[in-house]
């Protein structure tokens, strides 16, 4: 048990948290106790995969961006996955810091030297979420090669969240925004943010207060942070902002993945969000080349099997290549297949009844592969006008594989 004054935080470190993020094997967990009364710091961090790392220190900014260093740790003599600190010292307005959530531990490396992994110093009460952003959460999907990542950092008892936003391959952005709307639809904007003077790739938003009706939003998945510009005024990227407790997955719907495949011109994406803890769940597909379709579910069998209707979706009135479902009661049942990766948007038409396109629902740590086979991948190759598709479901986590041939 700690004395009065103290308090104990841990830090996952990470590469997706660096500025700019870095996708390294390397990871690793600081330990901070703090005397809140006298600012006496002792920081014990340890790294996997990072022997070569050259410096590590906790500096001051909130997730997303990069501030000055506040402290700096020292390597171990005989342990170069090992920095730690003993008499680290934060004045008042570290402290200050420090109750913000505006305190993170970096340690660099001589191939990433601004930060290879990096784990946010959190108070109680205080949260940060990471929104990948990219052109297919966009509605309509946009074909880039920008993408970014977004970083929410929430006060909820305060009701004050900071957004700062990364791209690449977008220096010529016009605008970015939090707006309000499930994945898979578009709503209107909530927060303005800020383009970086001396960066065009970076946006921010420091310390905004939230009203009841944006904090519930942002609690329930119906939030996204969306950049925009010349060539796509309504948002070139996206990323939806999941924040822990809610379950979400969005992916494409194509001819490829129905039952038997259709060599289809159709297409069109889908998102899916899902509260656990009510029993609830939001979907929106959005179709392109399948104006005729006349129905759309959410079926439940695993990728390349066919599966009975479990909720079925509502064509917008105004917008027929729209289909949605929104704050649907669900089961016990609906929620373990959307766990697994047991369900899938289907949409169907005159021309193809069983369906035109379709798309596997496939929230993390499930991921869908499909895989074309023919007789040229034989060894040696045969001339074979025979053909199949294999589907794989595979969990990352627990490494459980379903095939469907």
């Amino acid at each position: 048990m700690l004395p009065a004054d103290f308090v104990l935080r841990f830090a996952a470190l990470e590469g997706i948290a660096a500025v700019p993020s870095v996708d390294s094997p390397a990871s690793g967990r600081a330990a901070i106790t703090l005397n809140q009364a006298t600012g006496a710091l002792v920081v014990q961090a340890y790294t996997m995969g990072l022997d070569d790392a050259t410096q590590a220190h906790v500096h001051e900014a909130y997730a997303g961006n990069a501030g000055p260093v506040l402290v700096g740790l020292n390597q171990d003599a005989t342990d170069p996955g090992r920095w730690s600190v003993e008499d680290g010292v934060l004045n008042t307005n570290g402290l200050d810091a420090f109750a913000a959530g505006r305190l993170y531990v970096n340690v660099h490396s001589p191939a990433n030297p601004a930060g290879e992994v990096r784990g946010q110093i959190l108070p109680d009460g205080i949260s940060v979420t990471f929104a990948a952003m990219n052109g297919g959460q966009e509605v309509p999907a946009v074909d880039t090669n920008a993408e970014g990542l977004a970083a929410l950092t929430l006060d909820e008892a305060a009701s004050v969240v900071t957004i700062h936003a990364n791209t690449t391959g977008l220096a010529d952005a016009s605008n970015a925004h939090l707006h309000n709307a499930f994945g898979g639809d578009n709503g209107g904007v909530e927060i303005g943010l800020t383009q970086d003077g001396t960066n065009p790739e970076h946006w921010f938003a420091e310390e905004q207060s939230l009203d009841a009706a944006q904090l519930g939003a942002l609690l329930a998945g119906s939030t996204y942070v969306n950049v925009h510009s010349p060539d796509h005024p309504g948002g070139e990227i996206r990323g939806q902002v999941i924040p822990d407790g809610i379950l979400f997955a969005y992916g494409k719907l194509e001819g490829a993945q129905a039952v038997p495949p259709v060599a289809s011109l159709a297409g069109g994406t889908f998102a899916v969000t899902v509260d656990p803890t009510v029993l609830t769940l939001v979907a929106n597909a959005n179709t392109t080349g399948a104006d005729d379709a006349t129905a759309a579910h959410l079926h439940d069998a695993y990728a390349g099997t066919s599966g009975p209707v479990a909720i079925g979706l509502v064509q917008d009135a105004t917008d027929v290549t729209r289909w949605s479902a929104d704050n649907v009661s669900i089961g016990a049942g609906e929620l373990d297949a959307f766990r697994a990766g047991r369900l899938y948007v289907n949409v169907h038409t005159p021309a193809n009844p069983p369906g035109e396109v379709r798309g596997q629902v496939a929230p993390a740590p499930i991921e869908v592969l499909f895989t074309v086979l023919g007789g040229d991948q034989e060894v040696p190759p045969v001339a074979s006008a025979a053909a199949a598709t294999a589907a794989s479901t595979v969990n990352r986590e627990t490494g459980l594989l379903t095939l469907h041939l």
